[in-house]
């Protein structure tokens, strides 16, 4: 078949089913543009709650501290290395050595 003879099928065809051709052209008009609004929602929505967490340093940071030597003492301060390497890692903006009040466990920091 060459592209003149199926050309002329197809023409033939559309015009033989106007009505059925053009509901089936409406249909995927409709999911075309459906696709298009649900992504531009999704990516907005994600956009928002992303920028809503940013100001939350709750959310976003993280404390790393050395294990207790044993229950109840305080922990000691990261060495220089270990704040380094942590800074070192993909998406950490600072990295800082800090020293937990007395008496006070590394997780209670967060509270």
């Amino acid at each position: 078949m060459t592209w003149r003879e199926t050309l002329r099928v197809a023409l033939c065809g559309l015009r033989r089913r106007p009505l059925r051709n053009g509901l089936a052209v409406v249909g995927v008009a409709i999911a075309t543009a459906t696709l298009v609004v649900l992504l531009a929602l999704s990516s907005a929505a994600r956009r928002d709650v992303l920028s809503g967490l940013e100001p939350r340093p709750m959310l976003t940071s993280m404390q790393v501290v050395p294990a207790a030597p044993r229950a109840g003492v305080a922990s000691r301060p990261l060495d220089a290395q270990a704040v380094t390497q942590i800074a070192a890692v993909p998406g950490a903006p600072t990295a800082r050595s800090h020293r937990l009040a007395s008496g006070h466990r590394p997780d209670d920091a967060a509270s």
